[in-house]
């Protein structure tokens, strides 16, 4: 029963490892629309050519998601500015509706 228990917990913690991921097409993914509203400091990202997978298409960036919202909002918006490629590490596990970014890397 000891040995069901374990390799069920390490099946269950690996099956959530695996919803955080990157937005990878290769060449990373140009800024789309960019709008806020409801949440404080939150921001709701569209990518050219990537959705989320879940229940809505944008990607979501703030604080009450991450600790470090604020420089993720940072990096988005002087990559929009910019007209860079970016990539986002993001989940899509927390709940059905929405992808949460946990990172972002801005291409050369």
């Amino acid at each position: 029963m000891k040995a069901f228990l374990a390799i069920s917990v390490f099946c269950l913690s690996c099956t959530s490892m695996a919803s955080t991921q990157w937005t990878d097409n290769g060449s990373g993914h140009l800024i789309g629309d960019i709008y806020t509203y409801g949440v404080k400091d939150t921001l709701s990202v569209y990518l050219v050519g990537r959705e989320c997978e879940n229940t809505k298409k944008y990607f979501v960036i703030g604080p009450p998601y991450v600790e470090n919202g604020d420089q993720l909002i940072a990096l988005v918006l002087a990559a929009k500015m910019a007209g860079k490629h970016i990539k986002f590490f993001y989940s899509n596990s927390e709940d059905t509706s929405n992808c949460f970014v946990r990172g972002v890397r801005i291409l050369e």
